[in-house]
């Protein structure tokens, strides 16, 4: 690994690296500093009250509750071995005598997931010790459901030497009311060591909440129409999230009106949107507009905000005109003018018929 002392000054300056943030959330980044023992840890108060984890790796293994790394294994003592100077019992410049993570691909890295269900709710503040590798060294963080919180780095931390020197060990970290769901750290070239992976100070976050909306449709003349209601998280939940829900009267009547339907909806994480489907009955029968009820309740991991949402049955059937009436026109008094003359014209005829015939 090749040292670059005015670059390393650059980098650590007041302590706090380069940070590249992609996501609107209050989360303070820490490093890349000088790590000897946990005592250079800015969580060691949690630490020493025993709210957040240190993993030294000194156990031989990957042993705290609730972590997932993606690659690599505890190795150590011995050999290419570079942990955290005190992890010997002295702090005397070797790491040889420690145990570290270790992973081949220092480009591929590092990603240390945290389990919400397991540790009960995600940790606030997490980091981790690069103590090996070689090139450029990048420090990343993802909040809850893994929407990236920013990162730290690339930064030249690297000095020219594999063989447990621990001048070049640097601490990264992160602190984020909200959660972190993982870290990850990686260099650009070579393999990558890292040591006292630490986790902890959990907090219960705000739970989302949960909204249904109203629907408003025609009823239709035969068979059924779908009402189609939306349920929406207000954010995603790292949790799943689940809610009951049923339909019920309010004018309209189940069975003949619409079709009864309850049930359980289910968000798995990172879903932010479910509907429900409530079947309406459609008919020819003119009536008013009528609705029924879909109501949520007893959810899990998330509260309600609105709970019920109205279905309204829009009548579309009209009345039918009734026959129109056969309407006789009523001569006009020009047109009775003719009529009688036409009536005096006939009764002269006869008339003078009658006597031809006498």
């Amino acid at each position: 690994m090749a040292r670059h002392p005015s670059r390393l000054l650059r980098a650590v300056g007041t302590g706090i690296g380069v940070l590249l943030s992609t996501a609107v959330f209050s989360q303070t980044f820490l490093g890349p500093t000088p790590y000897l023992s946990r005592n250079d840890s800015p969580f060691l108060s949690s630490i020493i009250a025993g709210t957040t984890f240190l993993e030294t790796f000194e156990g031989g293994s990957l042993a705290t509750p609730g972590v997932t790394a993606s690659a690599g294994s505890v190795i150590g003592p011995g050999g290419l071995t570079d942990s955290v100077d005190a992890d010997d019992g002295a702090i005397d410049g070797s790491g040889t005598n420690g145990h570290s993570f270790f992973s081949g691909s220092g480009p591929g890295g590092i990603t240390f997931t945290f389990d919400a269900v397991a540790l009960g709710g995600l940790p606030t503040q997490a980091g981790i010790v690069w103590t090996d590798g070689a090139g450029m060294t990048v420090f990343e963080a993802f909040g809850p459901v893994g929407v990236p919180l920013g990162q730290i780095g690339p930064v030249a931390i690297a000095d020219s030497s594999n063989f447990g020197e621990t001048a070049a060990d640097r601490f990264f970290g992160v602190t984020n009311a909200g959660g972190i769901s993982a870290i990850r750290i990686s260099n650009s070239s070579g393999g990558i060591e890292v040591d006292h992976l630490q986790y902890g100070a959990f907090s219960a976050a705000p739970l989302p909440t949960l909204s249904i909306n109203s629907v408003s449709a025609n009823e239709g003349s035969s068979g059924t129409t779908a009402f189609t209601f939306t349920v929406t998280l207000s954010a995603a939940s790292a949790s799943t999230v689940t809610a009951n829900f049923a339909t019920s009267n309010g004018t309209a009547t189940a069975g003949s009106d619409y079709v009864a339907n309850s049930g359980v909806v289910t968000f798995t994480p990172g879903q932010t949107t479910q509907t429900i489907t409530v079947s309406v009955n459609g008919d020819t029968t003119v009536e008013a507009n009528e609705t029924f009820l879909v109501t949520l309740s007893a959810p899990t991991n998330a509260t309600l905000a609105v709970a019920q949402g109205t279905g309204t049955i829009v009548n579309d059937d009209v009345t039918a005109a009734p026959p129109a009436a056969v309407v006789t026109p009523v001569p006009t008094l020009g047109e009775w003018a003719l009529i009688m003359l036409a009536l005096l014209l006939g009764g002269s005829a006869t008339i003078a018929l009658r006597r031809r015939m006498h």
